[in-house]
């Protein structure tokens, strides 16, 4: 069997997503990736026996209809096994108490003939008929299977294969190995067949449809590229995407927050090294959920976050300057190389140099120091990988001058790579890939444009290369945030069964939807003199606790173990408070706490602080921690907001034409402490390449606002916009979505082969009209756009306008013809020179 897990949130994307199932696994008619049923590998993906992580998961709401169809592989022979008859496959849908449906307690596959049977690819892309989307019927597609749900939750399809052998005793009833499924559609609607949609994206289906193990075959090593988008929803809600352009015959896709190995024992970077194997088999890596559309924003909320603000200091010197509200966001700084001293050779201690972190976001930082000159690398442990979980507010990550072997480094120059900021990690390790020839990726939600960096180490890999070439356009490794090289590995003929490059092994890449730090800082290492710093002793960062008021705040021992920071990663022993709040009782276990206190870490869960009555505010009080042998060389305050949260109103979802603006939008704004014309309101948008930040006004005043939008020029789709409101204590979020119609995305690739057919489809359901436009004239007035076959003549860019409701939008599109046969290098050389040539084609 073959896993896999996605995950991913777009606003503009080549590809019509109505539907889920084929619409998306094969966006053009000429490609094959179908859904796989394969238990060679012990495992048991949409089976009868599949686990929760190899379920295909469809998730309703009572009264929400489930329309579905399907069309299994017959020939004779796939994948070296012989093939079941349909008679002999079984399907059924189990409910989300565990309990068999009896709209489909089990029955056969659907066969040719039968209603939810998908005949042709058309019929797949089409949908089911009588479903409404967008105001418009669909009536060119299939007739489907469907049923409305009794109950709220993730509901389950499951399929077994068998067959008869007959034996000494009898026939014996007998599972088979292998079947596919060509086409294969879920639709979600309400009780009305109304496609169920995201808000500001009415022609796209709300991803429904979910697995954390995917299985797949596209049936070829060589022949059918794999074009699919997955998204994937992470454990922090974050919505990620990713599109692959490979062959892998069968393979199997998971996806999770650390890579392939998730040993305490390991680094950041060895968890997510490519390895030899399949650990998508062997081991359970298997996380996130993964899904063919942007996840059901009403059913998957993403985390709402305020726009980030990243400040990092290292020794004292400011290097890095982010703020997403800003314009420029980065602040420009001229980073020259820093010096790092050591102790003196006199002093007792363990040396120790710092980054000061401050953020407004929870995230992690990952810092790559390159001690040895070769560029970061896990191998051999002469490097170091500094990693932290980041708070809110003041965060130090410790260095003791060593590597992760624990030797000193010496004096001299190093270098580092940094992610200061990262939210939203998203690994992807795949299974048996022969070859890969790109990876596109994106975050979604809660943010669109802040990143991200595709990140892999395949030094892993025992067998690399192509034993007929050098690999030259591609990297074994790829560490450096904001360095943006192709993913590449190729399939070598002459190895076909053995393990090398994708093949028979695990190949991971990662990015973080949020990842912002830099791709080089340089240090000077040197000894001090002079210096004595105690780098046995830890640091403490600031603690923000809030609650209501005239209610008491409980502590635990987290709140301090998060703040706690060691460059020997020795545990926290103990604290001591070293002041008090003023306008309360700070207690531990009921009795008032005195200056000077020493708490064990085992009792922080006893310390708690009762406000004032009717107090609000806030107060602090100074700590600092102990790791049982050194206090740490800081204090830092403990923070204790008081206070009633903000409200705002909720806003209403909008729509507007492509070149209109959204003007004087209205919402309310109130606090129960603070007069609401003192409240701090501003607004930011999800996606600034659709609704630039700055095209954001906020007007009004005291309880009543206004909000007034302009979209990016001749930009259709949508954005989320995001307001918060503010009382100087605490925030609240709210966030409505900005539809900028008609949309003039569309299905199909914009690159073909010469003499293939060219199949493009607007995604705006229903228009009142279409235009397809070639030079001076005019190639389609339909929704579709077919030229076959597709000619190296008919190259160039085209322009397709959509018009519907008295709204207009234009956008041009290149199309052109593949592979590339250009290349760079030297072809006029010396006699008795090599000639060295690289084809641009990867």
């Amino acid at each position: 069997m073959r896993n896999i897990i996605l995950f991913v949130f777009i606003t503009f994307t080549i590809g019509v997503k109505a539907q889920e199932g084929t619409k998306q696994l094969m966006p053009n008619s000429t490609d094959r990736l179908w859904l796989e049923f394969n238990t060679f590998t012990g495992k048991e993906f949409g089976t009868y026996d599949a686990t929760d992580k190899e379920r295909i998961y469809i998730f309703l709401n009572a009264g929400d209809k489930l329309h579905f169809g399907m069309q299994m592989h017959t020939a004779t022979n796939y994948g070296g096994n012989v093939l079941q008859d349909p008679d002999y496959v079984s399907f059924r849908i189990i409910d989300p108490d565990g309990i068999v449906t009896t709209e489909f307690p089990e029955q056969t596959i659907v066969q040719s003939g039968e209603t939810g049977f998908i005949d042709t690819y058309t019929e797949a892309v089409n949908g089911p008929n009588g479903v409404l989307i967008n105001g418009t019927t669909i009536t060119s597609g299939y007739d489907a299977l469907s049923f409305t749900a009794a109950k709220t939750g993730n509901y389950w399809i499951e399929f077994e294969t068998w067959r008869f052998s007959y034996e000494l005793f009898g026939p014996v009833q007998q599972r088979n190995r292998r079947f596919a499924l060509e086409f294969f559609d879920v639709t979600v609607t309400d009780a009305s067949d109304n496609l169920l949609t995201n808000p500001g994206d009415p022609n796209t289906s709300a991803g429904r449809l979910w697995s954390k193990g995917w299985g797949f075959t596209n049936t070829s090593f060589d022949v059918y590229p794999v074009k699919a988008e997955f998204y994937v929803f992470t454990a922090d809600e974050f919505v990620n995407k990713v599109q692959y352009e490979m062959k892998p015959y069968s393979f199997s896709f998971v996806s999770n927050s650390y890579g392939v190995q998730n040993s305490t024992a390991l680094t950041y970077i060895e968890k997510a090294q490519s390895q030899d194997g399949d650990y998508t088999s062997s081991s359970d890596i298997s996380e996130y959920r993964i899904f063919l559309n942007d996840p059901d924003r009403f059913v998957w909320t993403n985390t709402t976050l305020p726009p980030p603000v990243l400040k990092v200091w290292i020794e004292g010197s400011l290097i890095y300057d982010y703020d997403y509200n800003r314009n420029p966001q980065l602040s420009e700084i001229s980073i020259d190389t820093i010096d790092l001293e050591k102790n003196a050779v006199t002093c007792p201690y363990s040396d120790i140099t710092l980054f000061k972190i401050e953020t407004n976001v929870d995230g992690f930082a990952a810092i790559l120091l390159d001690i040895d000159g070769g560029g970061y690398s896990a191998d051999g442990g002469k490097d170091r990988v500094l990693y932290l979980d980041l708070g809110k507010r003041l965060n130090y990550v410790l260095w003791n001058f060593r590597d992760d072997n624990g030797d000193l480094v010496p004096n001299g120059t190093i270098s580092a790579s940094a992610t200061f900021l990262g939210r939203g990690p998203a690994n992807f390790p795949l299974y048996d890939v022969e070859s890969l020839s790109g990876i596109s990726t994106s975050s979604i939600r809660p943010f669109n444009k802040l990143g991200p960096t595709l990140y892999w180490d395949d030094s892993q890999i025992t067998d690399w290369g192509d034993s007929g070439g050098s690999m030259t356009e591609t990297s074994q490794t790829q560490l450096t945030i904001d360095n943006h090289i192709p993913r590449v590995w190729v399939f070598d003929p002459a190895k076909v069964g053995d393990q090398h490059n994708g093949n028979l092994a695990t190949m991971n890449s990662w990015f973080n939807a949020i990842d912002l730090g830099v791709p080089e800082i340089n240090f000077r290492v040197s000894q001090s003199a002079t210096k004595c710093i105690n780098g046995y002793a830890p640091y403490v960062g600031n603690i923000y606790k809030y609650g209501p008021l005239n209610t008491d705040i409980s502590f635990t021992e987290a709140d301090f173990t998060d703040r706690y920071f060691d460059a020997y990663n020795d545990d926290l022993d103990s604290i001591a408070i070293l002041s008090l709040p003023p306008n309360g009782v700070l207690k531990l276990n009921g009795t008032a706490v005195a200056v000077n206190d020493s708490i064990a870490n085992y009792d922080l869960t006893l310390l708690s602080f009762t406000p004032d009555n009717g107090w609000y505010g806030i107060n602090s009080f100074e700590w600092k921690a102990t790791n049982g042998l050194f206090w740490s060389l800081n204090q830092d305050s403990v923070f204790l907001v008081v206070n009633t949260d903000p409200t705002i109103s909720a806003i209403e979802d909008s729509s507007i034409c492509t070149n209109t603006s959204l003007v004087d939008l209205p919402f309310t704004v109130d606090d129960a402490e603070m007069a609401a014309a003192d409240l701090n309101v501003v607004a930011y948008s999800h996606d600034p390449g659709v609704v630039p930040n700055e095209n954001i006004t906020l007007g009004g005043s005291g309880a009543d606002r206004t909000i007034t939008i302009t979209p990016k020029a001749n930009t259709s789709g949508y954005s989320i916009i995001y307001v918060k409101v503010d009382d100087g204590l605490t925030e609240v979020i709210e966030e409505f979505s900005l539809y900028i119609g008609p949309s003039i995305t569309f299905q199909g690739d914009t690159t073909v082969c010469d003499g293939s057919p060219l199949e493009l489809t607007a995604v705006e359901f229903g228009a009142d009209s279409y235009l397809w436009e070639f030079g001076a004239g005019t190639v389609s007035t339909t929704r579709d756009l077919t030229i076959d076959p597709f000619t190296i003549a008919e190259t160039g860019v085209y322009s397709l306008t959509v018009e519907k409701d008295g709204c207009s939008a234009t956008r041009d599109i290149n199309i052109a013809i593949a592979p590339l046969t250009t290349f760079t290098g030297d072809a006029e050389v010396c006699v008795g020179e090599d000639i060295s040539l690289s084809a641009d084609e990867t």
